[in-house]
């Protein structure tokens, strides 16, 4: 009986090996996300952009509901391979110079949201939360490596927008996640 049970513990510890030593390696933090069956990317950018929506909903300084709410969308552009955060508002009027802070405000407010300062820098141990808090397995008891961690923080774009049509004032900025500074489109 002893044996036997040596014997399958011996084949299950084999098998395991096998497959692990077969497994494709990762080529990129998001070919390895997009591999799993129910995609941790896909899985991932649903529950931030839920998260985005959530803390954008109210005002930062008066903590009553923002009027008129953020659109946000979280997706994952295919032919870039990127992860583009998009974030903005249509207001009634706006003057040019404070849809240019307002837009730089947005990405700053998605950056601090995710640990990184308003300049780009990670705030903790040189990456972002994203791949810890959003696409990283809630079983998971080890942290995300750091070498995916910053793959991950590498392949997210931030796009703002202010618009106020009846004005004729539009604002739109781009940055990355990290080390990047924050462009103004004009």
């Amino acid at each position: 009986m002893i044996a036997a049970l040596r014997l399958f513990a011996l084949t299950l510890l084999l098998s395991t090996a096998y497959a692990t030593a077969n497994e494709p390696a990762p080529d990129s933090a998001i070919e390895s996300l997009s591999r799993e069956p129910v995609s941790r990317l896909e899985w991932g950018l649903d529950r931030l952009r839920r998260d985005l929506l959530e803390i954008f909903a109210l005002d930062p300084l008066t903590l009553e509901p923002s009027v008129p709410p953020y659109f946000i969308n979280a997706n994952f552009v295919a032919d870039d391979r990127v992860i583009l955060i998009e974030i903005g508002r249509t207001l009634s009027s706006v003057v040019a110079a404070d849809a240019r802070g307002l837009c730089t405000e947005y990405i700053t407010r998605v950056r601090g949201f995710l640990s990184v300062d308003k300049l780009g820098n990670p705030a903790v141990n040189g990456v972002s939360d994203l791949a810890e808090e959003y696409f990283h397995p809630a079983f998971a008891t080890a942290k995300p490596e750091p070498a995916f961690a910053r793959a991950l923080d590498g392949a997210v774009r931030l796009r703002a927008l202010v618009a106020a049509p009846m004005s004729g004032v539009y604002a739109i900025c781009t940055a990355k996640l990290t080390d990047s500074p924050i462009h103004h489109i004009d």
